[in-house]
């Protein structure tokens, strides 16, 4: 794990590796805030530290006045799946680092580079928890072996949960209905879209930005496919 580029690195951050199972270190420890990686640089060193990893690993990048000033890894080193996602230890973080925002990264050993279920549920409550303590979830990010990378940020989908969570606030029973039957795996397999599809048309089409309703969505990307698939 040491072989980590980011951990090579971890001294240009003002915080450089958060243990999530001790988060008391950062009520006592007195850092140079001013120090930080730009957010593009560190989500680039992010992706080339763990890409080709045969093992999956899950990075948060946490960022304060536009730059990343510390970052947490989890691992299971034995498996491809980091399992189920610290997202109290990250909120909790997060607060402590007064954070603005934070971004996650994690890899697909298998070289699928498109969402799983556990995707969309580690998302789903990602955009709940963060979102609700102030904290702006910027992006989810998943990578691959040969160097693809698909942002969850540029094809909707956080724009999409956050929407629907802003608009049933209030009534738990209807929000996450509302999100089981909107975002199941289903019905994004039922677009027909595969996510290559999807980002080539973000790139001729532009981002979409968040969406009222995933049938808001999937009509957006059907009808582009459609008129592609006709000139071509």
């Amino acid at each position: 794990m040491k072989h980590l580029k980011i951990r090579q690195n971890k001294d240009k951050f003002a915080y450089g590796e958060i243990d999530l199972n001790n988060l008391n270190q950062l009520l006592n420890e007195e850092v140079d805030e001013s120090k930080g990686m730009e957010i593009d640089e560190a989500t680039e060193l992010a992706k080339e530290s763990i890409y080709k990893e045969e093992v999956e690993y899950y990075i948060v990048l946490y960022i304060k006045n536009e730059k990343v000033i510390g970052y947490s890894i989890k691992t299971d080193n034995n498996t491809n799946t980091v399992g189920q996602v610290p997202l109290k230890q990250i909120a909790k973080c997060a607060i402590l680092l007064e954070a603005d925002g934070i971004i996650n990264m994690h890899n697909h050993p298998a070289n699928n580079c498109s969402f799983s279920y556990m995707d969309f549920n580690s998302l789903k409550w990602s955009v709940r928890i963060i979102d609700e303590i102030g904290v702006k979830l910027v992006d989810s990010i998943i990578v691959t072996p040969d160097g693809r990378l698909l942002s969850l940020n540029e094809v909707g989908l956080i724009g999409m949960y956050r929407s629907y969570f802003i608009a049933y606030a209030g009534n738990e029973d209807i929000y996450m209905n509302s999100l089981a039957e909107a975002f199941s795996e289903k019905n994004f397999l039922r677009m027909k879209l595969k996510v290559d599809v999807i980002n080539k048309i973000i790139k001729e089409h532009g981002n979409p930005g968040e969406f009222k309703s995933a049938e808001e969505a999937i009509e957006y990307f059907e009808k582009w496919r459609d008129k592609d698939e006709e000139r071509n």
